[in-house]
């Protein structure tokens, strides 16, 4: 094999694109639904709109926030029921085209990373299928390993738990960070929060590791993972090449974006101790941060190997380039950036594509038993000879149940534009379930989206329930009309913002302060 062969079809851990898959499509669908949505009012103001490319603006000239949120809206249900149920290539195909065209109808949205995101997806579309069934088996053990599979050796100390016990400690932590994510957001301490919950994961994981064993487990061939590596590695690369101005490399640029000053002035202060003036600090700290990037660009480049060649030094590279890359987007964090979150989708990146494959597969087990369990019943269900005597139209009513429940969570929301798009999910279900009544496969797979389906819809609604987004965008819509003059129409937003407003965080005086203005 020639060595550009060796790099695009060498053997890569399926644990690796299986996971980098599901939790890229998690992220987004919470991702448009917690952070864009609320963005959206300002789409087709004042009847004006410059998109991406010049062939959109002949297509579409002018979007509105109905149609961009429903765009989202889809996004995210595509997103979240695959991430549950499976994907396929013509559904992930179909998620690239609907995100890719949400932030590409407007300049609006001026975030860099979603043309990262893009192509992330357009990837994720070409890698192998990849079931759970193989992967998340327990370890088998070995003295050796087969063509296609990975003899992995990493060890850490006996386990001190019961499996069991280790099940739930694992599901809890994780369903724990999830809400905490999804319910704290980016406000204080919230990092902290989420760091510490992941740190719990890790040691857990590790405890969990049994010394003296060997397991092996599968391998394939993945060129679209390797293409997606050498994209991120690109990404860095570039990011560390435009920074190589002189307002860069001096600090000025460095120290004046986010809360970059605030955060390290004491360490500029700490270090003038020893002698250092504070310009030339922040000339260090910038060209750090060049280098720290150079050095992730070529981690990710040589990531593509972390499974192919059993190499200390490869080992230990991803390790160091693991550790940067952590270091990197917690401390883009804590500068307050605004870059979305660009930070969640690189770590996920980093931790799935450079840590050993071994704490992988114990923290997927963990992370996964609920879903795991939820399955399992299906296939009882699907082998039950009762389950297969029963009438078609079983299937078709609970379609009809799911799709109510779709159309309720569009209904309750109260954000123009989501009621269009869960209609378009209801509906999508029903003609699934009308195909299926004739066929006996098609009525297995139905079931998998069913509860796919219902599950989306209950954690879309609850993000959106517990979350400030309907504030958000009702008092963005609200200020940007009483600045246009148009002092009805800003009432009645803030009516509805007021109406959806966490604690402390009354438009009451916005809205009389519009009363007044009407009332003259």
């Amino acid at each position: 094999m020639s060595a550009w062969n060796r790099h695009w079809y060498g053997s890569v851990a399926a644990l690796r694109p299986y996971l980098l898959r599901k939790g890229i499509l998690i992220l987004l669908a919470f991702d448009t639904w917690v952070l864009m949505v609320r963005h959206a009012g300002r789409y087709g103001a004042g009847g004006f709109n410059v998109a991406h490319f010049g062939w959109l603006d002949a297509l579409h000239p002018v979007p509105t926030p109905d149609w961009y949120v429903g765009m989202l809206t889809l996004s995210a249900f595509l997103a979240l029921a695959m991430a549950l149920a499976g994907e396929t290539t013509v559904g992930m195909l179909g998620l690239f085209a609907l995100y890719t065209y949400s932030w590409s109808m407007s300049m609006l949205d001026s975030y860099q990373h979603h043309y990262l995101l893009s192509l992330m997806l357009l990837c994720l579309a070409l890698f192998p299928r990849i079931g759970a069934e193989g992967l998340l088996s327990p370890l088998r053990q070995s003295s050796h390993a087969a063509p296609g599979q990975l003899r992995c050796t990493e060890s850490g100390p006996r386990s001190i738990l019961p499996r069991a016990t280790q099940a739930w400690l694992y599901t809890g932590v994780a369903a724990a960070v999830v809400v905490l994510l999804l319910t704290v957001g980016r406000s204080s301490g919230s990092w902290l929060w989420l760091g510490g919950g992941i740190v719990v994961i890790v040691v857990t994981a590790v405890f969990c590791a049994r010394s003296g064993e060997v397991c092996v487990l599968a391998l394939t061939g993945a060129w679209a993972y390797r293409l997606l590596l050498t994209i991120v590695a690109v990404v860095y690369g570039y990011a560390a090449i435009a920074k190589i101005d002189t307002m860069w490399r001096e600090g000025h640029t460095f120290r004046s974006i986010g809360d970059s000053d605030r955060l390290l002035e004491p360490v500029a202060r700490f270090v003038a101790g020893f002698g250092f003036s504070e310009a030339s600090f922040w000339e260090l700290a910038a060209t750090g941060v060049v280098a720290g990037e150079v050095a992730l660009a070529f981690g990710y480049a040589l990531a593509v190997y972390r499974d192919q060649y059993d190499r200390p030094w490869l080992q230990a590279c991803s390790w160091a380039t693991w550790v940067l890359a952590l270091g990197l987007h917690v401390t883009i964090e804590l500068i307050d950036l605004s870059i979305g979150w660009f930070s969640y989708y690189m770590s996920w990146a980093a931790c799935v594509c450079l840590l050993p494959v071994r704490w992988l597969h114990v923290l997927t087990l963990a992370i996964t038993w609920p879903a795991r369990q939820a399955l399992a019943l299906l296939g009882r269900w699907d082998r039950d000879e009762s389950t297969h005597k029963e009438s078609p139209i079983v299937g078709f009513m609970l379609a009809l149940a799911v799709a109510g429940l779709a159309l309720w969570t569009g209904w309750s929301i109260d954000l123009p534009g989501v009621f269009g798009a869960t209609l378009l999910v209801g509906l999508g279900l029903l003609v699934r379930a009308a195909v299926a009544l004739h066929s006996t496969r098609q009525r297995t797979l139905l079931r998998r989206y069913l509860l796919s389906t219902g599950l989306s819809a209950a954690l879309l609604w609850l993000a959106v329930a517990r979350g400030s987004v309907r504030f958000d965008y009702y008092r963005f819509v609200g200020s940007d009309l009483r600045h246009r003059g148009e002092l009805e129409a800003a009432l009645e937003a803030y009516v509805k913002a007021d109406r959806h407003a966490p604690e402390g965080k009354s438009r009451r005086k916005q809205i009389d302060k519009l009363k007044r203005l009407l009332a003259r």
